[in-house]
């Protein structure tokens, strides 16, 4: 585990989720799952921003106004395949999604964390948003976690995990932000490039930082 910032909760009028980043293939969801097994409330803004997109939705509307109905399958679904290609193959298109989402889901995550904040049967609410640092406003979470492997371990656990070759593989990668820009934003990155057992150690370190600041 590294600290990369001292975490200051003072000055900080309103109580935030914790958020839980990464890149793509890096491990969030299972650390996510080792937070949630320690007791804390995660909340996976993948979900969220499906339920955005669902068909006729706003979202959805604006999104095929943008791209066109190529991304679009027969049901008026996503076609989630088709959109990635029109992320890799079109420079600049995944800030113009970011730009279109960011008004439909980012507020759907705030009132959702917020409301788990305010029960009082949860101490810990993280918010685990692939693209926390892309979408511009990571001032909604504090502090930020990141889960970090090296690069190449990256392409081989997309390529393993996707079937696709090292081309396409270093093509959705670079998509993101590269997680050595993450790393020095982030408050706490953990290395998830070894043994489960090293990244539970790590996961429940900073549990207990948490659990000190979010119940004194």
């Amino acid at each position: 585990m590294r600290t990369e910032n001292e975490i200051h909760f003072k000055g900080i009028s309103q109580r935030l989720p914790v958020g839980l980043t990464g890149g793509i293939a890096t491990g969030k969801t299972t650390v996510a799952g080792m937070f949630r097994s320690l007791g804390a409330t995660i909340i996976h803004a993948d979900i969220i921003s499906a339920a955005v997109l669902n068909p006729g939705t706003d979202a959805m509307k604006e999104l095929t106004q943008h791209f066109g109905p190529k991304i679009l399958l027969d049901n008026g679904a996503l076609n989630r395949s088709a959109m990635l290609d029109i992320l890799i193959h079109e420079p600049g298109a995944l800030q113009q999604q970011l730009d279109i989402l960011r008004p439909h889901i980012l507020p759907a995550i705030d009132r959702i964390s917020h409301r788990a904040i305010e029960s009082e049967e949860c101490s810990v609410v993280i918010v685990e948003a692939p693209l926390l640092f892309e979408y511009g406003l990571p001032e909604r979470y504090h502090p930020i976690v990141l889960v970090s492997i090296p690069r190449e371990i990256q392409i081989e656990r997309l390529m393993e995990r996707s079937g696709k070759d090292e081309a396409w593989a270093k093509k959705v990668i670079d998509l993101q932000w590269p997680l050595e820009r993450k790393e020095k934003l982030a408050d706490y990155v953990i290395e998830n490039d070894k043994r489960k057992s090293h990244t539970h150690a790590q996961v429940v370190q900073i549990y207990k930082k948490l659990i000190e600041y979010f119940t004194r």
